[in-house]
This record gives structure tokens, sequence and C-alpha cells, in this order.
């Protein structure tokens, strides 16, 4: 059944059913809801460091932080890849592709790639060199080689647990360092074109960004110092009135 979120103000989320769900059904979809809205992670240190800084104030102010995922870590390393090295029309494409194509109305599971070939993605999904890498990701996780869960409960280093994510086919530094973020660890800034020029408008009167640039603006910050970048880059955004 379908699921509609909706909200009538900054502090609730309002959860629509189409039928009245069972006890274990209703457990998944909170599951869901409180994965996507990261409900569960403390972000009060992060907090109490952003309102000592007169410069990120307004991040306490508005309790920005929580980036939004998507119902499974599967779904975010898909439309993660389907970002990389392609403008944002083009990852619009592959994920409507991959939607209405491969999962008939919903994001596909790992499952629904079993019988499609490198060719089928690369011609009717239109996602070109990534095809290969979906294929390898989706049977991984299907023959049990590739356990998302150990990410997700990853307890050690944020260091040792991008070297595991890297070793996944496709994943490079942009990916991986943005993953991170959605499953916890701001270590790493996983910057890009967009953000990169966003840097360069705001603090470099539009010269040329290095990453050596960004680290110095940043580091300093610790383990929070790449949502620190993110929510610099993106605070027109939140300055921006809401609808309600």
């Amino acid at each position: 059944y379908s699921i509609r979120l909706s909200s009538d103000s900054d502090r609730e989320i309002i959860i629509s059913l189409e039928q009245r769900p069972g006890d274990s059904e209703l457990n998944k979809v909170l599951k869901v809801v409180r994965r996507m809205f990261r409900l569960d992670e403390n972000y009060s240190e992060f907090f109490q460091l952003a309102a000592r800084l007169k410069e990120y104030q307004w991040i306490a102010e508005k309790s920005a932080g929580r980036m939004f995922r998507c119902p499974s870590l599967w779904e975010d390393m898909v439309k993660m890849l389907c970002t990389t090295n392609c403008t944002w029309n083009l990852t619009r494409i592959m994920v409507k592709n991959l939607v209405e194509k491969i999962g008939r109305g919903t994001f596909p599971d790992p499952e629904d790639f079993v019988d499609l070939s490198e060719k089928y993605l690369r011609d009717e999904i239109k996602t070109g060199y990534r095809s290969p890498y979906l294929l390898e990701l989706a049977h991984r996780i299907i023959s049990g080689k590739l356990d998302l869960n150990v990410f997700s409960a990853w307890k050690g280093e944020t260091g040792d647990l991008y070297k595991e994510l890297r070793k996944i086919k496709g994943l490079g530094d942009y990916a991986v360092s943005n993953l991170l973020k959605l499953l916890g660890r701001y270590d790493y800034y996983g910057s890009d074109s967009w953000s990169t020029k966003k840097f360069s408008e705001k603090y470099l009167n539009g010269g040329e960004c290095h990453q050596e640039d960004i680290a110095i603006k940043y580091d300093h910050l610790g383990k929070w110092r790449g949502l620190f970048f993110w929510l610099d880059m993106t605070q027109d955004w939140y300055e921006k009135e809401l609808p309600w």
C-alpha cells in the first residue's frame, strides 16, 4: 500500500496510509520514516558546537542538519551512483527510468536486477558506465556477499568505514564521502563541482577552489566538519520562507 507523508509545521510528520496496517506493517512504516528523517540520531553535540560559533548560530536556531535519506541504504547507494559525473537532469532521468521500467512504480529492489543485462541498463535506463557497477552491487547483495547492515551498524573508525565502502566498485571519493553523511559520519567533505563553485563564490571571490581551501575553512570543526561544509553551502536554502 502507498504511504503519504506531510506536515503542518516543522515539528511534526503526518503519516497517511490508504488502509489500516497490522502491527508488523505499522512498525515497518515507522522504521522507514525514522530512517528517512533520521529521528533516532542525536545532534545535540553538533547544535551545541554551532551555537558557540557566531557564523553558524543559525544552524542551531533552525535545528538544521538532518540530511534526508532514502528508505534503505541500497537506494541511497544507487541514487548516489546516479549523481556521479553527470548533470542533475541526467540523474533525474536515470532514477525515473529505474522506478518506471524496473520497479514498476516504486524504487526497484536488488532482486529486480537479477535478469537484467548491462545493455538493457545502458539503453533503457541510461545508466551508462554505471551499469556494470549497479548489476554487481545488486548481485553481491542478493548472494549475501555484501551485507549493507554492516555499514549501518558500523562501530569502528570512520576512516575504516570509508575504506570498506571504497571497495564497492563504482563508488569513488565523492560518492563514499556523501554516503558516510547518510550513515551519520561527517568527517569527509564529498565536495563536487557545484559545492566547490559555491565555496569559491562565497569565500574566494570566484577564484579557483582547491580541497585544501575547504579543509582550511572547516577542519577545526572535527568530526562534524563535513556537515558544517554542506550547511554553509546551502545556507540560502534555509533562508527561504517555508510554505507553512
